[in-house]
Formats: structure tokens, sequence, C-alpha cells
């Protein structure tokens, strides 16, 4: 297995390196829900909680369609960073997230502890 870093910083107080302990990165593709993001999230925290693991929620709040323009793009900025912030009360995960435009990486940085970008215009 190939390490880019030595140590990884997914927030102040999480810091990885080759010997820490699992991180599991999972999530459904998009918040359909604020209540589906919830329960799905805490079923995530008790399963890694069980086995001494650390959960990072991956999650999209627009998730637009590489195959076709007309399918829907859920559930949009302001709906989205409302349940980002309902899941992190909650649960106290770290969140991993993206952006689209320039403009929403203030917005997000709020609420997601790694932002990623792709193709922003």
């Amino acid at each position: 297995m190939a390490f880019v870093a030595d140590i990884v910083s997914v927030h102040p107080s999480s810091r990885f390196d080759k010997a820490s302990r699992f991180v599991l990165f999972s999530g459904a593709n998009v918040f359909e829900s604020c209540d589906l993001a919830l329960s799905s999230c805490e079923k995530y925290v008790r399963l890694t909680q069980k086995f001494g693991t650390l959960y990072v929620i991956k999650r999209s709040f627009d998730k637009a369609s590489k195959s076709s323009i007309y399918s829907c793009r859920w559930p949009g900025l302001e709906e989205g960073l409302k349940t980002f912030a309902a899941v992190k009360a909650a649960t106290g995960v770290l969140l991993i997230t993206g952006v689209h435009e320039p403009w929403q990486a203030m917005l997000v940085a709020v609420l997601g502890d790694v932002l990623g970008a792709s193709n922003l215009r």
C-alpha cells in the first residue's frame, strides 16, 4: 500500500499516520432527507464505536448526474447545510463533502471538516 503522506490531519483533533487505527469514510452519495441521513449515520457510528474505529461521513448536498441533465440534484446548498448541521450536532462525526462553485467554499467550510472540489466553474 502506498502512502501519500506520513501523517494526515482530517481535523485538529484527528491525526492519522501509518500506525493509526482504521478509519471508515462512508455514506450515501447524497443527503436524500435529514431523517435518512441521521438514521444511517447513527448506525455507522454505533458500528464503528463497537469496533473502536472512527467514522467520517462522506455526503454531498448537490449531486449532478454525469449521465443525464434531467436528473434531480438534491437537496441543494441550503437544505444540505441544514442537514449537515443536524447530523453533526446529533452524532459528532467529521464530514467530508465537496463544492461545485467557488462561492460555496466559505459557506460549506463552516460545517465540512474536509472539502473537495471538482469541476469548479
